[in-house]
C-alpha cells in the first residue's frame, strides 16, 4: 500500500465522519393539496413552508449554528408513496441527522397498509439513537402517527388555563432550560395528553412549576438510545419570518405572515428544536472511537502506520468538523 493510499483512505474515512448533516424534512404531494399542510411556497397559510422558512431563516442568520451545518432535505421523501416504500423510508433516515415531520393536516403521512413497515422502520432508527419531531396538527394526524409509530395511546386534550409553565426538571441539560414558557393560546385549543404512555412534558399548562405529567404543549419521550419530541399545540398558521426566504434549491417563500409576540415566540420555539436535536444527534455520534485492541499496521515506503495512528489522524479530523459517526479498521 503506498503512502499516497493510505492518505485517501484516512481522508475517506473522515468524509463518512462528516456525511449526514442534512434535516429530513418530507414535504409530501398528494391528496387535494400542495403539500400536507397547504397550497405551497407563497402561502401563508401553509404550515410545511412556514416551517422550512423559519428553519432556513435560522441557519441563514446563525440562530442555528453554523458548526452543524445543517441543511433541510425536502425531497428524499416527497409523495404519500414515499412514506409506504419503507426501503426508501430507512435509506433516508440513515443519511439524515434528525427526523422533522411537520405539520400535516390536509392528509396524513401514511396511507397505504405497506407503511406498517416504514413504522417499524421509523420506530427501529429512535430505537437505535436516532430523534425525531413531530408538529402540531389540527387534526388528530400528529398523535394518530405517533400512535402507529410506537404503539401509543396519545391523544388531544382541550385547555383548562390560560397560562403555561416549563417543567425545570424535564427542561434541564437542554436548550428549553432557560426559554420562556408560551403565554398565549395560539391557532386551536388543544394540548397533548400522555395517556397510560410515560412522557416528559417541558411545557405545560398551568402555573405549578411545570408539573402537569398528563397534558403538555411540548413533551419528549425517551425511546430507546433516542428520543422523540411533539408540539401539541401552536401550530405555524400565518407565521412566518417577515423577510422572503429563498432556499439553497432556488424556491421562493414569499408569504406575508401576521407578525406578532406569539409568532416571534413559536419561530423561536422551531429553531430552538431544531437546535436540540442536532445537539442530541451529534453529542450521540461522536462517542471518540475506543483504540484498537489489536494493533494492525501497514507498511509505506519503510514506515510503519498502525492503527492507533489511523484512529488519531480520523479522530482529529472528526473533532475539527461536525462529529458523526465513522467505524474505522485498518488491516
Amino acid at each position: 500500500m503506498t503512502l499516497t493510499a493510505v492518505i485517501l483512505l484516512l481522508l475517506s474515512f473522515a468524509s463518512v465522519a462528516n456525511a449526514a448533516n442534512t434535516i429530513l424534512f418530507p414535504v409530501l404531494a398528494g391528496g387535494a393539496t400542495t403539500t400536507q399542510a397547504g397550497s405551497g411556497a407563497g402561502d401563508n397559510s401553509d404550515e410545511v413552508w412556514n416551517t422550512m422558512a423559519i428553519i432556513q431563516t435560522g441557519i441563514n442568520d446563525g440562530t442555528i449554528p453554523s458548526t452543524y451545518g445543517l441543511t433541510i432535505d425536502h425531497t428524499s421523501l416527497s409523495t404519500q408513496s414515499d412514506m409506504c416504500d419503507s426501503a426508501k423510508v430507512e435509506a433516508a433516515l440513515n443519511s439524515a441527522l434528525f427526523l422533522f415531520l411537520p405539520d400535516q393536516e390536509q392528509f396524513a403521512l401514511f396511507v397505504c397498509g405497506a407503511a406498517t413497515e416504514s413504522k417499524a422502520k421509523i420506530k427501529s432508527w429512535v430505537e437505535g439513537g436516532g430523534h425525531i419531531f413531530m408538529g402540531k396538527s389540527d387534526s388528530s394526524s400528529d398523535v394518530d402517527a405517533l400512535n402507529a409509530i410506537f404503539g401509543w395511546d396519545l391523544s388531544k386534550a382541550s385547555f383548562t388555563s390560560t397560562t403555561f409553565s416549563r417543567n425545570d426538571v424535564n427542561a434541564a441539560g437542554t436548550v428549553f432550560a432557560t426559554m420562556t414558557p408560551p403565554d398565549f393560546q395560539h391557532s386551536g385549543s388543544e394540548l397533548g395528553n400522555c395517556g397510560t404512555t410515560p412522557c416528559l412534558p417541558i411545557f405545560t399548562e398551568g402555573s405549578a412549576g411545570g408539573t402537569d405529567t398528563t397534558k403538555y404543549f411540548l413533551a419528549k419521550w425517551n425511546v430507546g438510545s433516542g428520543t422523540v419530541w411533539h408540539q401539541a399545540s401552536g401550530d405555524p398558521f400565518d407565521v412566518c419570518p417577515a423577510a422572503q426566504v429563498t432556499f439553497p434549491w432556488g424556491d421562493t417563500h414569499s408569504a406575508t405572515c401576521t407578525q406578532s409576540d406569539d409568532a416571534t415566540w413559536l419561530m423561536n420555539l422551531f429553531v430552538q428544536l431544531v437546535v436540540e436535536l442536532a445537539k442530541l444527534s451529534t453529542a450521540e455520534n461522536s462517542t471518540p472511537w475506543h483504540t484498537p485492541d489489536v494493533i494492525a499496521a501497514v507498511v509505506v515506503g519503510g514506515s510503519i502506520i498502525t492503527a492507533s495512528a489511523v484512529y488519531i489522524f480520523v479522530h482529529w479530523r472528526q473533532h475539527s468538523q461536525v462529529k458523526q459517526p465513522c467505524d474505522a479498521s485498518v488491516v
